[in-house]
């Protein structure tokens, strides 16, 4: 009995459409090099990868437009208790609007809120688009893509001692991205 239930579950159950499939893809964020040299007077965050991520999250944006448009609401649910995390990101984000008026550096505080709504883009997209398969899915690409981290880390610091050198040297944006998708 418990196995035709499931059965019946799994044919219920949307495939995830193209936020599913996007999803899907989210791990291979945390494998863009460091290709932007820093200029001698430093440059807060990693262009290079903030640059991707804006691209990822405008796919996934307009993935849900075009999923909603496409199959109605049935498509993309968000659940009660995921809804309230969603509420609390976004007061969260206008609290940074708000604060940066007594903000040091009003262009930096900018530069955080965005990186704060993309990663909101990102853990809604996931809420709201994954399903079951696309889960199970998502973290076999999640370790891959750690794996692949932890090796490419490991050579480069046998490569290069305690120099922050070569691709993969910091993850920054890349890391906190795995950690929003689990």
């Amino acid at each position: 009995m418990g196995r035709k239930n499931r059965e019946i579950r799994q044919a219920e159950e949307p495939s995830g459409g193209i936020v599913g499939a996007l999803l899907l893809l989210a791990p291979l964020l945390a494998l863009t090099p460091n290709i932007y040299v820093v200029p001698a007077l430093a440059v807060p965050g990693l262009a290079t990868q903030e640059l991707v991520l804006t691209v990822f999250a405008v796919l996934l944006v307009a993935a849900g437009i075009w999923q909603l448009l496409a199959g109605g609401v049935k498509q993309l649910r968000l659940e009660r208790e995921d809804a309230w995390l969603a509420a609390s990101l976004a007061g969260f984000i206008i609290w940074q609007v708000i604060t940066l008026r007594w903000s040091p550096d009003a262009g930096e505080g900018l530069r955080v809120i965005g990186i704060w709504f993309l990663f909101a883009v990102v853990l809604i997209a996931g809420l709201a688009g994954s399903t079951t398969k696309v889960a199970q899915r998502l973290l076999v690409m999640l370790a891959v893509a750690v794996t692949i981290l932890a090796l490419t880390i490991l050579y480069e610091r046998a490569l290069y001692g305690i120099d922050m050198l070569g691709f993969f040297f910091n993850h920054g944006l890349a890391a906190e991205v795995l950690a929003t998708l689990l």
